[in-house]
């Protein structure tokens, strides 16, 4: 079972090699190779030459793999428009198990934040396709209205000087007050937060917006991947287009505090009903089986 572009690529290469070698040495094993695609990475906003590249090594790999699982709606439906690839693929949702939070006042006191505060968080790794440094501008600009508004993100990575000099830059944010690094658990500081927001440029089906929901938060995100599934716009949370709007729809949500629990408390029955852990595993052992 492969889940990484590259891994993939080398087990499915790996795995056909056994297979031949079986062959010639007239052994029969039932065997399979599972490709999970975590996001097509042609999807990147990259130059054409090697979109082209990464479709090409996509669809050699999903064509060498026994079947193929995608994890959000749209890349299921780039999979239906490959040859050979289309009946062999699985649509299977990321699912949570039920989840432990800290209470609202331990989870301030844990990241030292006042009560008044008024908290836009996001969880992840420090990656470009994460898209932090854009938030850190998001943040200046809405702080010129809301000084108590603190931004907070969770989390490591190889963007972190960037997304200093970026604070640094914008001149109203503090750097250790923003970045606070890798937490263990980190889901159950999500109570600390007023609102959730990922303003990602690439995704597959990101669980952190399942631990979001799971918390009963608000959520304003970016309109990519896998993040439609989750959240449906202005019923389950705000989407809008990658370095678009993302200001404006945080202003909306800042203001309106019944629309902030009405969010979170849709978001909330979306993951329990839609999204179980349960769900995925049964549907991930039909395709072993299978």
């Amino acid at each position: 079972h492969l889940n990484s572009s590259r891994a993939a690529l080398l087990g499915v290469f790996a795995f056909r090699c056994f297979q031949f070698l079986n062959f010639l040495t007239h052994k029969s094993y039932t065997l399979k190779a599972i490709f999970t695609v975590h996001g097509w990475p042609f999807e990147e906003q990259r130059n054409a030459f090697w979109k082209s590249l990464a479709w090409f090594v996509s669809y050699i790999t999903a064509l060498l793999s026994t079947d193929v699982v995608v994890i959000t709606a749209r890349d299921f439906e780039q999979a239906q428009r490959m040859l050979g690839v289309k009946t062999k693929t699985h649509f299977i949702s990321n699912g949570i198990r039920a989840l432990e939070f800290l209470s609202h006042e331990e989870a301030r006191e844990k990241l030292d934040l006042r009560r008044d505060a008024v908290v836009i968080g996001s969880i992840g790794e420090l990656t470009g396709n994460k898209n932090y440094a854009g938030l850190v501008s998001v943040a200046a600009q809405l702080m010129e209205e809301h000084r108590d508004l603190r931004l907070l993100i969770l989390g490591e990575g190889d963007c972190r000087v960037e997304i200093i000099e970026r604070i640094e830059k914008e001149g109203v944010l503090n750097v250790h007050e923003v970045l606070l690094g890798f937490k263990e658990d980190a889901h159950k500081y999500l109570t600390a937060f007023d609102i959730f927001v990922l303003n990602s440029l690439k995704e597959g089906l990101p669980y952190v917006l399942l631990e979001a929901g799971a918390a009963g938060l608000p959520v304003v995100a970016t309109n990519v991947g896998g993040i439609p599934d989750i959240i449906e716009n202005e019923k389950t949370g705000l989407l809008v287009m990658p370095n678009r709007n993302m200001a404006v729809a945080l202003k909306t949500v800042l203001a309106n505090k019944e629309l902030r629990e009405k969010l979170g408390r849709t978001l909330k029955e979306r993951v329990h009903e839609q999204f179980s852990f349960e769900s995925m595993l049964q549907k991930t052992l039909r395709v072993y089986q299978g």
